[in-house]
Formats: structure tokens, C-alpha cells, sequence
């Protein structure tokens, strides 16, 4: 077992971030205020899309803070429930790391099906619509003694346990932790897996509280974290797999891909 040099970073996921909120929580029907930094001369413009690329609204910018309630008149109109990304472009072209925008949507519940070994998702009743909360988009780096590793975030696939990652992070929660689990290689001789960040060193430690498990749409490529037969037991372990990708529920759902 080898321990996790200190601190833990987050990286921005593209360079330097060059659009910031002016606050972490932007309430429904409320200004909605960034600042822009243009690093260069060219036409400047903040682009709000889709994680497939496609495009929602985009406004001509400038240096210095805009309003996008008043920019983009049907802003607080749209109510998605899915994450969204503001990105600046500067002659077509994105500069820096993009906001992620996640709708404050009450969450899916998870919960443990009639078999009492699987999770079932169910969508709360009351699907209100609070706004959004708003920060740069963040890659993960893991020091290790064996190396840096770094993984690509995806808020856009599973929200709160990306953000919540983040938070330990920022927190010190995986500072000097140990790979607690290491299994090189299985029977047929592929490897499989690694875990990690449980402050214990157990594998069964975690930040004393806990959150719903949410269902991923990716691949188990890299860092799933939960476990799927314990729908509210919070994701804080991260397990790097060493084999291809399987489909969700055959293995446990990913907060990110590296």
C-alpha cells in the first residue's frame, strides 16, 4: 500500500479560467452575474451549451462583468434540468476552462429495490426549479508516490458527487491517504482495479455524512465511487479500474473518466 502525497489539486480543466461567477448559488429569477477576462484581441463571445456541443444561447462580450439574466432574455425561462457549460470563445474559439451551470433540481432518490441487493432510482414528486449552481469546470490530480494521475471531472453526468469530490479536495479529506485496496492482477492475469482516499484506511471511512447515489450514463472507465447495493452511502473512495469500461449496474457508477 502506498500513500497519497499532500494535497490532493484540482486543476482547471482547460488552462486558467477566464468566465467566474460572482457567487457559488445564482437563485432562480435573479441577476446573474460573471466576470470576463479576455485575454486577447478578437471577437469575444460567451457561448451556453449542451455537453454534446450543441448550443443554447451565445452573447457578444467584453472584459468586465455581464449580467446573462438580461443578455440572454429567455435565461431563467429555460429551467433545464441537466448540466449545462458557459463557455468563452474568442474568434471561435475556447479560451480557458468553462462554468458549469447544474440546475438546483430536488435529486432522483435512490433506494435499495425488493431484491435488497440493487438500486432503483425514483424522481422526487416535486421537481422545483431553484437556479443553478456555478463554478469552473476542474480536472482531479492525485499525487502519488508512484506519479501524478490525473482525471477529467463530469459534472454533467453524475453533479453531486463530482461537486461533492471537489469539496473533500478543497477540504484536505484524502490528504496522506493510502491505496487500501490493490488487486494488479485477477485469475486470467488482466489487471483490475485500485482504490484509494479513505482517511481510515479501511475502505469503510468516509466525511460523516451521506448523499444519494446518482446513475451515471458513462462507462466504468476510471473513478466510480459508492457502492451500488448501499444507495446512501457517500461516494469518497476512489477506485481506478485497470480493465475496459463496462455498463452501468455491472459494475459501480463513475464520477469521472482519466
Amino acid at each position: 500500500m502506498r500513500r497519497l502525497l499532500s494535497p490532493l489539486l484540482l486543476l482547471p480543466a482547460v488552462a486558467t479560467a477566464q468566465v467566474e461567477p460572482t457567487k457559488l448559488y445564482q437563485g432562480v429569477d435573479r441577476d446573474f452575474e460573471v466576470r470576463v477576462k479576455v485575454p486577447r484581441e478578437g471577437k469575444a463571445e460567451l457561448v451556453w451549451g449542451r455537453p454534446d456541443g450543441s448550443k443554447i444561447a451565445e452573447i457578444a462580450v467584453s472584459r468586465g462583468k455581464v449580467e446573462l439574466s438580461r443578455a440572454i432574455p429567455e435565461f431563467w425561462n429555460k429551467k433545464l434540468s441537466t448540466v449545462t457549460y458557459l463557455q468563452l470563445q474568442v474568434d471561435g474559439k475556447g479560451v480557458g476552462a468553462p462554468l458549469v451551470l447544474q440546475p438546483m433540481n430536488n435529486p432522483t432518490i435512490s433506494r435499495l429495490a425488493a431484491d435488497g441487493k440493487t438500486v432503483e432510482f425514483v424522481p422526487d414528486e416535486d421537481q422545483a426549479f431553484a437556479g443553478y449552481r456555478v463554478y469552473a469546470a476542474k480536472n482531479l490530480l492525485l499525487e502519488t508516490s508512484f506519479g501524478p494521475m490525473e482525471f477529467r471531472l463530469r459534472p454533467d453526468c453524475a453533479p453531486n458527487t463530482a461537486f461533492n469530490i471537489m469539496e473533500f479536495v478543497k477540504g484536505g479529506l484524502y490528504d496522506e491517504t493510502i491505496w487500501h485496496r490493490v488487486v494488479a492482477k485477477r485469475p486470467d492475469g488482466t489487471a483490475f482495479v485500485i482504490q484509494g482516499g479513505d482517511p481510515a484506511g479501511s475502505g469503510s471511512g468516509g466525511p460523516g455524512f451521506a448523499y444519494a447515489l446518482e446513475k451515471s450514463p458513462l462507462p466504468n472507465a476510471a473513478v466510480p465511487v459508492g457502492k451500488e447495493d448501499r444507495p446512501n452511502d457517500p461516494p469518497k473512495i476512489f477506485r481506478a479500474k485497470l480493465v475496459p469500461a463496462a455498463p452501468w449496474g455491472e459494475e459501480k457508477p463513475p464520477l469521472a473518466e482519466g
